[in-house]
């Protein structure tokens, strides 16, 4: 009796140890649902980052604009002052001098530095813009149940890909999506 009891429980547990098993192979050969986006391709057709290039495209057309009349005004002073150079001495020339080579220096230091800020504005706007993306493209892939969203492009992670897998043209419209609708509630 004691045999036929322990064979039961030795039989039991075979398979139940087959079934755990099959569970583990079922659970590794199970597919992963895997997509990529063109990230290079994303930025040029994001109507957010559209509009971001255009916003600082416009500041630094403005900025260009101003800092040339200020170049123009300085131009101008100069070449006043070598008409006015032999009236006036040697030593007006070389206190003119001194004057002018301050005002370049100010001039160029001026438009470093609206360089940098405009550099440094635009970059954390960018930054912000990456962020939200790939917010809304992990959010995409939790929703649809990808396991993996790789991106393909500038920095590229992804040799090849199958073109059903490639999931560019609906994360574009979904961003340009949301985006249009942010933009109306504004």
């Amino acid at each position: 009796m004691k045999k036929i009891i322990w064979s039961a429980f030795l039989a039991v547990a075979l398979i139940s140890c087959e079934q755990k098993e099959e569970k583990k192979v079922d659970a590794k050969n199970s597919e992963l649902k895997i997509g990529f986006v063109d990230t290079a391709k994303l930025m040029e057709e994001s109507l957010e980052a559209k509009d971001l290039n255009a916003k600082y495209e416009e500041i630094v057309k403005t900025k260009a604009a101003s800092l040339q009349a200020e170049k123009s005004k300085f131009q101008n002073e100069v070449l006043q002052a070598e008409k006015s150079a032999q009236q006036m001495g040697p030593q007006w020339v070389q206190a003119k001098m001194r004057e002018f080579q301050e005002k370049e220096q100010r001039l160029a230091a001026s438009e470093q530095r609206i360089t940098v800020e405009i550099q440094q504005q635009s970059g954390k706007e960018m930054d912000s813009l990456v962020k939200k993306i790939k917010g809304m493209i992990k959010d995409y892939a939790k929703e649809k149940k990808f396991d993996y969203i790789l991106g393909t492009g500038e920095v590229s992670t992804v040799l090849y890909g199958k073109e059903e897998t490639d999931l560019t043209e609906i994360m574009i419209k979904n961003i340009n999506e949301n985006y249009t609708k942010n933009k109306k509630k504004e």
